[in-house]
């Protein structure tokens, strides 16, 4: 069996689902621009590192073959 692991949160938000499917978002009420862009710009950081370290136990899996 060959099996790989994936981070399974794509960190996406509904305001980008809104832009993927091309209709006009929809903000929140009191919904800060500037503060939600740093929390995702942190979210996908956070999931780069996430991914970065489970590809490093794939390849010594694959290795390990």
């Amino acid at each position: 069996m060959n099996k790989k692991i994936v981070s399974s949160t794509l960190g996406l938000t509904g305001i980008d689902v809104s832009k993927a499917l091309g209709l006009p978002p929809v903000y929140p009420l009191g919904y800060n621009h500037k503060k939600e862009r740093k929390k995702k710009k942190n979210r996908m950081r956070e999931l780069a590192r996430r991914q970065k370290r489970l590809d490093k136990i794939n390849d010594k899996l694959e290795a390990n073959k």
